[in-house]
């Protein structure tokens, strides 16, 4: 009854709760290394929804083209992709940390409060993942920044779109199921499938990544994800530096991990739609030439490397010693 009476009551309990929530992952992960794990960590994915948090307070349908859905279906509210609002005031990170919805009464909120990413904000190896989908859930450096832990970076893992109970004779309630209950997790085609990781690089430093599905693990297009993967991995897991202003494209972000002794990685994240020839990329002076993951060289000619393509949404590592 306190509780319920007693809001700042209530909100002071729901802290105190994540704190708990947060010292325990932390002994978690303790216990593994106590008893033989090196070098244990621990996730919390604390995100319940299937598909992932839209907005705050902004219409379900987000959009690059808002004129056209709203001719599509007319009379639905639908949120502009590119309004500067959604970042300036931090709107998908407001999401996460809105407690669950619910209906009747049922009460899922206090079962299910809104993400604290401030309780892990110490912890080492332990990290509250940053569920993420499509474009804007990736482009605010503030959202990425609020995530990271201890060790400086982010845990982020990618809740996919579901289509449940599709295979039918017709629709609406006169279809008839012909197979039962089925899920069918879908994505973007091609390269464009991993715009959204590609976009998370850019904008934050993710060292575990991670996938939410309703069915089997397969990708559709699995030749960009391979590529992505083999880069991503090539990459130490640790903090780097975002690099203003170094690449020749607006829409390339670079950003660089020194390591001290085994050389200098940089980031090069290339979220845009389409090919970019001859992107330059200004490193340190020091930095003599960069090696890609397949071996290739590129010189540094007077502390700028020239990427001779840069394929849509596309992330490069590259490394110098």
């Amino acid at each position: 009854a306190d509780l319920q009476n007693n809001r700042d009551l209530y909100k002071r309990y729901i802290d105190w709760w994540g704190k708990k929530r947060a010292e325990f992952c932390d002994a978690l992960r303790a216990y593994l290394e106590e008893n033989g794990v090196k070098d244990a960590i621990c996730i919390l994915d604390n995100d319940d929804s299937e598909g992932g948090h839209g907005l705050k307070d902004q219409p379900s349908l987000v959009t690059d083209d808002p004129a056209a859905w709203g001719s599509i279906l007319p009379g639905r509210k639908v949120a502009d992709l590119n309004d500067p609002a959604n970042v300036s005031q931090h709107r998908y990170l407001e999401a996460l940390k809105t407690p669950a919805g619910t209906w009747g009464q049922w009460e899922w909120q206090h079962a299910c409060p809104g993400d604290d990413p401030e309780h892990f904000r110490n912890l080492k190896n332990v990290w509250l993942a940053m569920s993420f989908h499509r474009y804007f859930s990736v482009n605010d450096p503030a959202c990425l920044d609020a995530y990271r832990n201890g060790n400086g970076t982010d845990t982020i893992v990618r809740h996919f779109g579901l289509n449940e109970n599709m295979v039918t004779t017709g629709s609406g309630k006169d279809g008839q199921r012909l197979i039962g209950y089925a899920i069918a997790d879908f994505e973007r085609a091609g390269r464009y499938c991993m715009l959204s990781e590609v976009e998370a690089m850019a904008t934050g430093d993710p060292v575990n990544l991670g996938y939410l599905m309703g069915s089997n693990f397969t990708r559709g297009f699995p030749g960009p994800v391979q590529e992505f993967n083999r880069n991503f991995l090539a990459l130490p897991a640790l903090p780097s530096k975002k690099l203003d202003g170094a690449a020749s494209d607006s829409e390339t972000t670079v950003r660089m991990i020194d390591t001290g002794k085994t050389g200098k990685y940089f980031i090069v994240a290339h979220p845009g739609w389409t090919a970019k020839k001859n992107v330059k990329i200004r490193v340190p002076a020091s930095v003599q030439q960069v090696t890609d993951i397949d071996g290739h060289r590129y010189p540094a000619q007077k502390g700028v490397v020239t990427i001779p393509v840069l394929k849509p949404v596309q992330l490069l590592t590259l490394w110098a010693r």
